[in-house]
């Protein structure tokens, strides 16, 4: 295991501050074969030469390596990873919002650089969000690195291309968890842009989400036993639900975005289109968040009539008397199916008449 002339403490400035010490740059790209390392950095190599054309940048030496406990997936690696313009390394300690954000959050939480390996879910350079193709070939580079960590608790899925990539992975082995005995914990991005909604209630909602995220996470490293508590209990219960929804439709063999264009759920299946708004548990409010949702699902619709496009709302199971206030005869023949979230997450849809 490198000194702490690699491995800084979150109490030393270069922890805080890296980028304006040269020399600790230098000295992490000069480590990336230190052995804690080398398996992982030996692994971007050879997925180096299978696409000469394109960049991987390393994992940097200050994170864990094999002797990780978690490992913390983003979607694809930005500019400052680059070896001629950034620091050529996967690290939270890069000059980028993205790691300075994640940066402060683990620090918040007492979350030991040492403890994480950072990754991608799209690992060559490419600034722009991956195609499915893209999240296919991730998942099979992630499933093989998977071996290399053999300390490994956590999966940290961070934003929505992190997760979808990883339900590919799940399609490729189904019980990956469960066989090493992981847990998955999922989170928004880092970036300010994932908290993003035009209405502020959710944009707090998303922000509290993130937050409990790294704090379950930094629970799970000091062995703390957890209380899952009810899925649509507390705030970030919209971005539970929703997750819950698109697990759903991913068991069902739809191919699922998060986020897109305004749209909460975008599912793909053989040509057919599913697009659906999502509301959290907001007790006194939740008729009017109903009302609201109605509103926001209509103007999901294409231009004209298509039989392959089917609109959905998703709502936790409390609120469903709310959603029937519309008569079913209207949501039927407008074309807008029903689903509810129970308390532990399982999704139902609801026959309309």
């Amino acid at each position: 295991m490198p000194d702490d002339e690699i491995m800084p403490s979150p109490n030393d400035a270069r922890f805080k501050h890296p980028l304006s010490d040269t020399d600790f740059w230098s000295h992490q790209r000069a480590a990336v074969y230190e052995p804690h390392v080398e398996p992982v950095n030996r692994f971007v190599d050879s997925l180096a030469k299978v696409r000469a054309e394109d960049e991987i940048p390393y994992v940097a030496p200050v994170h864990g390596g094999v002797q990780a406990r978690v490992l913390s997936i983003l979607r694809d690696p930005g500019p400052a990873t680059r070896r001629d313009l950034g620091t050529g390394l996967i690290s939270v300690l890069n000059p980028d919002q993205t790691a300075a954000k994640q940066l402060e959050l683990f620090a918040h939480e007492g979350i030991d650089l040492n403890d994480v390996t950072p990754w991608n879910a799209y690992p060559w350079y490419i600034n722009r969000a991956p195609t499915t193709t893209e999240k296919v070939e991730g998942a099979r580079v992630m499933r093989l690195l998977l071996d290399l960590l053999p300390n490994l608790e956590v999966v940290f899925l961070q934003g929505a291309d992190a997760a979808e990539t990883w339900r590919k992975l799940e399609r490729i082995d189904p019980d990956v968890a469960r066989k090493r005995d992981m847990l998955v914990i999922k989170s928004f991005h880092p970036s300010q842009q994932a908290l993003w909604h035009k209405d502020p209630l959710e944009r707090s909602r998303r922000k509290e989400a993130r937050r409990e995220a790294y704090r379950q996470l930094g629970s799970v490293l000091r062995g703390e036993v957890l209380q899952p508590a009810p899925i649509y209990e507390g705030k970030g219960s919209e971005a539970r639900i929703e997750e819950a929804f698109a697990a759903y439709l991913t068991s069902e063999g739809w191919e699922v975005q998060l986020q897109v264009d305004y749209v909460d759920v975008i599912g793909t299946k053989g040509g057919r289109t599913l697009k659906a708004e999502v509301k959290g548990w907001t007790g006194a409010n939740s008729g009017l968040d109903v009302d609201t949702m109605f509103g926001q699902i209509l103007r999901r619709f294409p231009g004209g009539p298509d039989e392959r496009f089917r609109a959905a709302v998703v709502v936790p199971m409390e609120a469903l008397a709310k959603v029937r206030r519309v008569p079913g005869w209207v949501l039927l023949n407008v074309g807008i199916d029903v689903y509810t979230v129970d308390r532990d997450g399982h999704v139902e849809r609801h026959e309309l008449t």
